[in-house]
């Protein structure tokens, strides 16, 4: 039986998992990796703490590859910031949720910071993050 920050950590994921399915309809593209938020660790939290840095929403944050409490601030930030693109049928920007949990919208823009600013991570990353492609 999973422990309470296991249960709400998945009904995180589920709900911006949902919440993505919801805005892109049936045809989603498919996550190249899994969902990255609060509590994990490893490359992919390496390649989300490079990206907020690169993005400057807040200051420099430690890349050690733990995600902890400002690595949690500096990507609700960074995804309130941050548009995923535009609506190719009515113009409107198509905004990022700002639920702290890195999917495959937030991955494709961070990865965008990352091919411009790091470029040495980008195959790394592209890897890591989960994207839409």
């Amino acid at each position: 039986m999973p422990t309470l920050p296991q249960a709400v950590r998945a009904a995180a994921v589920t709900g911006a998992a949902l919440a993505a399915v919801a805005l892109a309809g049936p045809a989603q593209a498919s996550t190249s990796a899994g969902y990255v938020a609060y509590g994990d660790s490893g490359t992919a939290v390496k390649c989300v703490q490079i990206a907020v840095n690169a993005s400057n929403v807040q200051g420099d944050i430690t890349v050690d590859g733990i995600w902890g409490a400002r690595t949690e601030t500096a990507v609700k930030t960074f995804q309130l910031i941050n548009i995923w693109g535009v609506d190719p049928v009515h113009g409107d920007p198509i905004f990022l949720t700002a639920d702290g949990v890195v999917g495959p919208y937030t991955g494709d823009v961070m990865l965008r910071y990352i091919a411009d600013n790091a470029p040495g991570w980008k195959s790394t990353c592209a890897a890591a993050l989960p994207t839409t492609h």
